[in-house]
């Protein structure tokens, strides 16, 4: 398994990635119509246009604030992916902060230590330019996320209500300040 920067050419692997992986992975834990309204407006090809036109961004901005990398196998496959970027912190405004927006391990590789490596890999680019802690939000009912953050040294330090497809969700907000929390990853081969 190989931990990496998402290339222009990782389009169509991370849409199918995020796509299959949300539809998946949030069944039972958010309303079937927001999952209904999903899947009739935010198809793999949209999926993909938009993760053309972040990578793209990436790409043109000088010591970008946005950071995104894949889990690729040894076939090829985009198997999983973390996206992050600095902004200000949840819980302190005035800290700077790694806020993780997409989390997503298709599940035949789940349970491999590939969302912990991802999310480093993250932390490790943007950490210089000024972060001091890492947060991220998980709906409440999602709990082995919630179990899997806990175990990497995350703290639940809040929660938010999120609107989407006209839909209320339930969130609880993680965080890792200082960024020492955060457990490094155990060696792993590259």
């Amino acid at each position: 398994m190989i931990i990496r920067e998402a290339k222009l050419e990782d389009a169509q692997g991370l849409a199918y990635c995020l796509v299959t992986t949300f539809m998946e992975s949030h069944k039972g834990q958010i309303a079937e119509g927001e999952l209904q309204a999903r899947r009739e407006q935010w198809t793999v090809d949209i999926s993909r246009q938009n993760w053309e036109r972040c990578l793209r961004e990436i790409e043109a901005t000088e010591n970008c604030e946005m950071s995104l990398y894949v889990a690729e196998s040894e076939t090829g496959e985009i198997v999983g992916m973390c996206f992050g970027r600095l902004t200000e912190g949840f819980v302190d405004p005035k800290q700077r902060a790694i806020e993780v927006h997409v989390l997503y391990i298709l599940s035949s590789h789940q349970r491999q230590g590939i969302g912990h490596r991802l999310l480093y890999a993250i932390l490790e680019q943007l950490k210089p330019r000024g972060a001091e802690a890492l947060q991220l939000t998980v709906l409440q009912a999602n709990t082995s996320a919630q179990k899997f953050y806990e175990a990497i040294g995350g703290t639940q330090v809040g929660e938010r209500e999120e609107e989407e497809y006209g839909y209320s969700a339930s969130l609880w907000v993680y965080s890792w300040h200082p960024l020492e929390t955060f457990l490094k990853p155990s060696p792993y081969p590259s």
